[in-house]
């Protein structure tokens, strides 16, 4: 037996994407004829397979589907906060301020409080939060909650501090996310498909010498996903180290 078919049990670098495809790719370029040790190793390496799968789906589900939802109605919330509030000086400051002393105070509150109006609402989460929880401080630091309240009614800047706590505490900014119920160690998974890998790659190639019908030629293509992802990691690294261009001088 051609020693080099013992390549295949150096796996290339895996993580979590790529090992889930090359066991596919594995599962799908396995021999049809019935051995009886590469079958089990066939059935451990498609069981390992579908697990693995299912922990990402999972992890997909509880990461799309629950935590950024709320993030985003919260985000909305915030924005709504903030907006009404803005909106509510902005109408007081329109009127006449010689006729409505509070119209002078509510402009000074804009331009200090927004002198770029509402754009940070259209931030990123983490960086709409902080500009946000910037906002606060500087009411905060400089006494001006009171006249806010005074202005417009302590409703605006209480919903606005709501949501804010709220918000942070969805992007994890004003309290940890909170654990999952059935946190999975990711590295045990890899571990799993890198030993699944390597006993279904092993067992092939031990066929080679008890089952005439399975030749070398029939496990290299058998195994070729293996060397496929080994190429195209190494081609990823060279492609990493190519130094950027120069800057054009002009």
């Amino acid at each position: 037996m051609n020693v080099d078919l013992y390549q295949f049990l150096q796996l290339p670098r895996l993580n979590y994407a790529n090992a889930l495809s090359l066991m596919y790719a594995l599962l799908a370029a396995a021999p049809k004829a019935p051995f009886p040790n590469v079958l089990k190793a066939v059935a451990n390496l498609q069981m390992v397979a579908d697990e693995h799968q299912s922990q990402w789906a999972e992890r997909e589900r509880q990461t799309a589907g629950v935590d950024t939802m709320a993030a985003v109605n919260l985000d909305r919330d915030l924005d709504s906060a903030w907006r009404a509030t803005h909106s509510a000086l902005e109408s007081l400051a329109r009127l006449s301020s010689e006729r409505n002393p509070k119209a002078g105070k509510a402009s000074a509150l804009l331009a200090v409080l927004f002198p770029s109006g509402l754009a940070f609402l259209t931030l990123p989460f983490s960086e709409e939060w902080a500009h946000s929880g910037t906002i606060l401080k500087r009411i905060d630091d400089e006494g001006l909650a009171a006249e806010i309240d005074q202005l417009v009614g302590p409703e605006f800047l209480a919903e606005v501090r709501f949501t804010h706590k709220a918000f942070g505490d969805a992007i994890g900014r004003t309290a940890p996310l909170p654990a999952e119920q059935s946190r999975v160690d990711y590295r045990d998974l890899l571990r799993a498909a890198a030993e699944a890998i390597r006993a279904y790659s092993l067992q092939l190639i031990a066929a080679v010498r008890s089952e005439p019908a399975l030749s070398e030629e029939v496990v290299r293509t058998a195994l070729k996903p293996i060397e496929e992802l080994r190429d195209a990691n190494a081609r990823r690294a060279a492609s990493d180290r190519k130094p950027a261009p120069a800057p054009v001088e002009g």
